[in-house]
């Protein structure tokens, strides 16, 4: 049985760490647009200004579907640990990467706002 733990541990834990990545960035953008009723800068260059506007509803969809993927990562990564251990830290460390880009982009959707 410590054998088994020790051999799942890592990869489960690292997709684990790139859901909490999304739920981090959840709650991030609710805190910092729960007051917020109107519209919210999507997609913003300094060359040719706000390219898209939204409220804060489309960033709350978009880590919904985000909380979606990953966590079909999540149960992939668990499953493939039968079977192979390379393919399966793989996907972990994917999912890390997915989360972690996530939170990237709701960081820079609220710091623009």
């Amino acid at each position: 049985m410590r054998q088994f733990l020790a051999r799942v541990r890592i990869p489960l834990l690292l997709s684990s760490v790139g859901v909490c990545f999304v739920l981090l960035a959840l709650l991030w953008a609710w805190v910092a647009f729960h007051r917020i009723g109107g519209t919210v800068v999507i997609s913003f260059t300094n060359e040719m200004g706000i390219l898209r506007v939204g409220t804060p509803g489309v960033l709350y969809g978009t880590a919904f579907v985000a909380l979606v993927a990953l966590a079909i990562n999540s149960f992939l990564v668990a499953a493939l640990l039968k079977r192979d251990n390379f393919l399966a830290g793989f996907l972990g460390v994917a999912t890390l990467f997915l989360g972690f880009l996530i939170f990237v982009g709701f960081a820079a959707i609220i710091s623009v706002n």
